[in-house]
């Protein structure tokens, strides 16, 4: 436990943000807003040594020294995952128009156009992988049939991790109005929609996993809230909205490439079993496939349904406000939410490997 008593963690954040309203005329005006937003996590402190772990005992193989010999689970530090780095910024650009006017009632109509962009750039990994020994064992490969052992028996080093960069940008359009009917009746109409791109970890693949156009992701909004009694002391109200979730990235770093594992099989054949690495794996590849590796996490670009579509929710609450006096209301409000659509990983074991299918 000596390697964690050094460790620690760096978290840098930065938000800014502004916005300029500009009065048109008396009945408009523009409303410009934009902002940046800067997150990076990295841990400190923790030693760069490849672990390595004992997945048998080694106390009857032969030629291995005193100085080596250990049960199962002899290691020589703790497995340490390390983020060297989990960079992730936002930018974004809105631009409004409001504007009032007079026809079968007042209006407060709004519209807009906005950007988003998104980046993320991690490096998560173990320090030169981590390696397991089977001291005196013998390899075989159910998936390539390929066998074999060296003269202490076989390794593995295990590259398992989050690594690369990705970015996208998430456009939005909307427009929604205001409509007091009359002295008792409001309504709020509107629209809004987005086009989106889902990037993947691996352009040489796919630059993209998949994207959503405007006509996708079409939210319409509508309420109403009525004065009972014309006094403005009870106020009945509703309202429904269908609300589309932008995609995080979480699912293009497990599913599209960022999450790896891969896995290499070698005969062991030295006993400087500390200079195992994934700089440095001497004997003979026991895998024996083109890659050299076996790929526990492989990328799922071509196992996603291609008629697959967003995420969303409708919502409807409804409600009676009573104010009592001028210091006591009373309320009673309904809420309902409904999960209408989401996106999910479906897994299965296929020849002793995880694959997955996203839709």
């Amino acid at each position: 436990n000596e390697a964690n008593r050094t460790r620690g963690f760096e978290t840098d954040q930065t938000n800014v943000g502004g916005n300029v309203d500009v009065s048109v005329s008396n009945a408009a005006y523009v409303s410009v807003r934009g902002g940046y937003f800067y997150d990076n996590y990295k841990d400190t402190g923790v030693p760069l040594t490849t672990s390595y772990t004992y997945q048998q005992p080694n106390f009857n193989v032969p030629g291995v020294p005193p100085s080596l010999q250990g049960p199962t689970n002899t290691i020589n530090t703790p497995r340490i995952l390390i983020a060297n780095q989990d960079k992730t910024t936002q930018g974004f650009f809105q631009l409004d128009y409001n504007h009032a006017f007079n026809r079968a009632g007042s209006h407060l109509l709004k519209g807009g156009w906005g950007i988003r962009r998104s980046v993320n750039d991690v490096d998560v990994a173990y320090p030169g992988g981590y390696v397991y020994l089977y001291w005196g064992q013998s390899f075989r490969s159910t998936v390539t049939g390929q066998t074999g052992t060296g003269q202490y028996g076989y390794y593995t080093v295990n590259d398992q991790g989050t690594r690369g960069a990705v970015n996208a940008n998430i456009q939005n359009l909307y427009v929604q109005d205001t409509w007091q009917v009359g002295p008792r009746l409001t309504l709020n109409l509107g629209i809004r929609t987005e086009n989106e791109k889902i990037p993947t970890f691996r352009p040489d693949i796919a630059e993209y996993a998949f994207e959503f156009g405007f006509g996708d992701k079409l939210a319409p909004r509508l309420g109403a809230t009525y004065d009972v009694r014309g006094d403005g002391r009870v106020k009945a109200f509703a309202s429904w909205g269908r609300y589309y979730d932008w995609t995080k990235y979480e699912i293009a770093r497990g599913s599209f490439g960022g999450d790896l594992w891969h896995i290499y099989y070698r005969s062991l054949d030295t006993l400087d079993i500390g200079s195992l690495n994934l700089n440095n794996m001497p004997g003979r590849d026991l895998w024996g496939s083109a890659t050299g590796f076996r790929d526990l996490r492989q990328t799922f670009i071509r196992n996603t349904d291609p008629d697959i579509k967003p995420m969303y929710q409708d919502s409807f609450n409804a409600g009676v406000d009573y104010q009592l006096s001028g210091t006591m209301a009373l309320g009673i409000h309904y809420v309902h939410n409904d999960l209408g659509r989401t996106i999910e990983d479906m897994g299965s074991i296929v020849d002793g490997d995880t694959v997955y299918v996203i839709g």
